[in-house]
């Protein structure tokens, strides 16, 4: 595949600004603004971007709130068992 990241904006609870929820090597965070995160990424990658398109319910809001607070600090994987199951998969999906 062309992309080796994947992250999504959020908003965080008593922040002002959407942050970037992301997996990197120092683990699941959402310390970054979006804004600045663009900035930095656009300065040497190639960057897509997906709008969600359909309603947000508060009920929806509430969950993924639920969902950054609780994988936030969350470690990233690296056990070579793991990067090589994740390879396995995404080329196997590249091939479909």
């Amino acid at each position: 595949s062309q992309w080796d990241h994947v992250a999504m904006a959020v908003k965080v609870a008593n922040k002002s600004r959407l942050r970037l929820l992301e997996a990197t090597i120092d683990g699941v965070d959402a310390t970054y603004t979006l804004d600045s995160s663009i900035e930095a990424y656009l300065a040497g990658s190639k960057v897509a971007i997906r709008r969600l398109v359909g309603q947000r319910t508060p009920e929806m809001m509430n969950m993924l709130s639920e969902f950054v607070e609780e994988v936030k600090g969350r470690p990233y994987k690296t056990s070579p068992m793991q990067l090589v199951k994740a390879w396995a998969q995404s080329t196997e999906q590249d091939d479909n």
